[in-house]
């Protein structure tokens, strides 16, 4: 566990993030390009970004872009 602490540090102090804020990132970014590019369901695009739990999604959604996947999806397809 020791180790696992040391990278976790050696990450934040390089990157700013922690590794799981920075996966979150990564991951809503794959998801706001398919929800603006798209029309799969949003199911689908939860599991497509590496999230099993749909609520969970919608929480770090959410809390990463200000407004639900849907409302995100409404505003931004062309």
């Amino acid at each position: 566990m020791e180790r696992q602490d040391c990278r976790n540090k050696l990450f934040k102090r390089n990157t700013g993030t922690t590794f799981i804020e920075f996966l979150h990132m990564v991951r809503m970014d794959a998801a706001c390009h398919l929800l603006a590019t798209t029309d799969l369901q949003i199911v689908d695009i939860v599991s497509s970004v590496g999230f099993s739990d749909v609520p969970y999604f919608y929480k770090v959604f959410k809390k990463a872009n200000g407004c639900t996947p849907i409302t995100y999806r409404q505003q931004h397809q062309s």
